[in-house]
């Protein structure tokens, strides 16, 4: 039996990718996305 994959497609709405930590931006305004960013794939 092979183990599926947990996948997760994340959408928001009026979310610049220059306002994420993970591309970038130096304040701490989204750790939970850049928590995943940094788990998962980016």
């Amino acid at each position: 039996m092979s183990k599926r994959p947990n996948i997760i497609v994340y959408f928001v709405d009026q979310q610049r990718w220059d306002t994420v930590g993970a591309y970038g931006q130096p304040l701490n305004v989204t750790p939970n996305l850049d928590l995943m960013a940094r788990e998962g794939t980016l």
